[in-house]
């Protein structure tokens, strides 16, 4: 599928406008597990209080994320105005020797203080030892949909996300802006990937992905074989692979990808009747185009926020299928299909010709029967505890600004604006809280980039020239690749309208390339927001920040990867320039 035929079935609506109604009921058997439900946390009295620790999984000897016992994340099911607490303990080995296993969290797309012991994730790493409380006051105008949350230190990002490190987070109301909703059984979907394995942490980027398309060509052609034994065999032959090209030929690959964190499951929906999927691309790489073969979704929400949200007269849209990028979600309407086995997958996805592999793939079965317990919307709306902001484009425009991406790809160097990332250095932008700017977004690269900036979200307003609906409101969105045109490269050109308008956000935060791999090589900026700050938010009395001090031999070691890791006088780790690439 072309790219832009992808980014305009996201953009605007698809299909006919039907309605909503119970199909015929149809028969057969399931003969995948069922989609395995994660374990939820509900806030109690307006809070939320949950443990998370990162240990190694012996099972994979990655990192992961255990809660209760567990290695499933759990749902974090919250109100606007509740405030959440995690006490995350680092667990992982004492290393000197890359990855250095220190940690933190962020919490996508909430419009939470950037400060500490809020969505911090400059300065905030945890060492291997430390405890660390995050206290995160929901804010009372946050639009209830669904977000996520994972680990964020630069130069690891990709690592421990790749290694399963995520879960969701559901912002609780959105039956308010989408009546459709109203009572229906709600899926929690997680789709992930596989992209990190020690084996080939010593390859350059090149060899990496040859080394995955090559495993997935194996288990395609036998999925019997453990995906981290082929992972290893294979690259012990790296050098002798053929050169890495993207092949949307290579039908149901099995490289890793998860769907609740099994590769492949079933979907039971009782004959005729609607299910509330909320879906998350939690994968640090790649790119997901979901659809149901024969017939078209109902979404609702994007990258949590309802369509309705900024627009009352706008309620759903019908799709065929729905682009997720990294990070990206949706929350769709779907309808019992009349025969069980109905494939639940995503299709292709072009990401240009230096860019990642993502074939189609099935990732579900939707089977009819008796579906398992399900958290379930509710029946009555509760009235919003604060509006949003008014109409953005009618606000007017405090500043323009250029981001430029671009790579030196045989060095794995990924650029902003020329710049690759460093912590020390001073922000690339400073904005007014209260404002509103325009950002044109280039993409020089000839594959695709995915644009996320922290604590806001933004409306899109074209892209390469052609206009988006009003209603396209992001924190997270793909730009296209660079074509060529007459002998010469043009790039993806897109255009923002920035929300700075919330006090809540004043402070130091990041954005950049959401494909993880990028991130953690460079491609990421600081931008500081000035203003008077908000009244303090966290005044519930919890002792917060740092609850514990970090091994003490670990302030020693030093680390040859993107930055150096080390710790402060008072013990507090911190993230480092590395000095010489």
């Amino acid at each position: 599928m072309i790219w832009l035929t992808l980014l305009m079935a996201l953009l605007t609506s698809v299909g006919p406008r039907i309605s909503i109604a119970a199909t015929p009921p149809g028969s057969a058997a399931a003969t995948l597990p069922e989609l395995p439900v994660p374990p939820t946390v509900y806030s109690l009295n307006g809070v939320a209080h949950l443990h998370l620790t990162a240990a190694i999984d012996p099972a994979t000897k990655l990192p992961a994320f255990y809660f209760a016992g567990g290695t499933m994340p759990p749902t974090i099911r919250v109100w606007p105005g509740d405030t959440l607490v995690i006490d995350y303990t680092n667990n992982l080995p004492v290393r000197n020797s890359a990855p250095m296993d220190i940690t933190n969290l962020h919490t996508h797309g909430l419009m939470d203080s950037p400060k500490p012991p809020g969505d911090q994730v400059i300065m905030t790493m945890i060492a291997p030892g430390q405890t660390y409380r995050y206290v995160y006051n929901i804010p009372k105008n946050q639009p209830p949909g669904l977000y996520w949350y994972h680990p964020h230190p630069h130069g690891e990002s990709n690592h421990q996300v790749a290694s399963g490190m995520s879960g969701l987070i559901v912002i609780e109301g959105i039956e308010t802006y989408a009546p459709v909703v109203r009572g229906l059984p709600e899926r929690d979907i997680l789709l992930r990937d596989y992209y990190y394995d020690p084996a080939t942490a010593p390859l350059s980027r090149e060899r990496r992905r040859a080394v995955m398309h090559e495993v997935a060509r194996e288990r395609a052609a036998n999925p019997a074989l453990p995906l981290a034994a082929t992972i290893r065999s294979v690259a012990l032959r790296a050098a002798s692979l053929p050169a890495y090209a993207p092949d949307c030929d290579l039908k149901d690959a099995s490289d890793g990808v998860t769907i609740n964190g099994v590769p492949q499951a079933a979907i039971t929906m009782a004959p005729g009747s609607r299910q509330f999927f909320r879906i998350a691309n939690s994968s640090a790489n790649s790119f997901f185009d979901m659809k149901i073969p024969g017939q078209q979704m109902y979404v609702v929400a994007y990258d949590g926020v309802p369509l309705s949200f900024h627009n009352r007269a706008v309620q759903g849209q019908w799709v065929n299928d729905v682009l997720l990028p990294p990070a990206g979600r949706a929350e769709v309407v779907v309808t019992a299909p009349l025969k069980s086995g109905t494939p639940f997958e995503t299709g292709c996805v072009n990401t240009g010709p230096a860019g990642d592999n993502d074939p189609g793939r099935k990732l579900a079965d939707i089977d009819l029967g008796i579906p398992p317990r399900l958290n379930t919307a509710a029946t009555t709306a509760r009235p919003p505890l604060a509006e949003p902001f008014g109409d953005i484009g009618a606000w007017k425009i405090a500043a323009q600004r250029i981001v430029a991406f671009s790579e030196n790809n045989p060095d794995s160097e990924f650029f902003i604006n020329g710049q690759l990332y460093n912590p020390n250095a001073p922000p690339m932008f400073t904005v007014k809280a209260g404002t509103v700017e325009r950002w044109t977004l280039y993409n020089y690269a000839t594959e695709a980039h995915v644009f996320h900036i922290h604590q806001v979200h933004f409306r899109v307003e074209d892209v390469n020239g052609i206009a988006a609906s009003p209603d396209t409101w992001r924190d997270t969105f793909p730009i296209p690749f660079a074509t060529p045109v007459n002998g010469k490269l043009v790039p993806g050109v897109v255009h923002l309208l920035m929300d700075f308008r919330d006090p809540i956000i004043v402070g130091t935060f990041v954005f950049h390339c959401h494909i993880l791999e990028h991130e953690d090589y460079g491609m990421m900026a600081k931008i500081t927001v000035t203003g008077p700050p908000p009244p303090s938010v966290y005044s519930r009395g919890f002792r917060e920040g740092f609850l514990s001090k970090p091994q003490s031999h670990w302030c020693k070691l030093q680390t040859p990867t993107l930055h150096l890791c080390g710790c402060d006088q008072t013990g507090r780790a911190v993230s480092l320039q590395r000095a010489q690439r």
